[in-house]
């Protein structure tokens, strides 16, 4: 069986750059086609990562800023529709 026979997509969370990197790349080499998504601690190494495979790359450090604010503007009574059309506007990698 080949790695990820049955699989639709990869998602790579590791506190190693580098490791990461290195995983990504084993697996474009082996499912080219295959999704893979990275949680990155910030938005340091996010061109690093897209430009060796990856789909998406989600800048832990922004997901969490953005959860903080909103929580403290739905805190203020602002409609909660109204901050996952923000969210979502936001870019690549934030969901409400």
């Amino acid at each position: 069986m080949t790695l990820g026979a049955h699989c639709n997509g990869f998602l790579i969370r590791h506190e190693d750059v580098v490791a990461a990197l290195e995983i990504l790349s084993q697996l474009k080499l082996l499912r080219p086609e295959l999704p893979v998504m990275v949680r990155a601690r910030d938005e340091v190494h996010v061109e690093e990562l897209q430009a060796v495979g990856a789909l998406e790359v989600v800048p832990e450090a922004l997901v969490a800023g953005l959860m903080i604010a909103s929580q403290a503007l739905l805190l203020l009574d602002v409609p909660r529709s109204r901050l996952s059309r923000r969210i979502q506007n936001s870019g690549p990698g934030v969901t409400a």
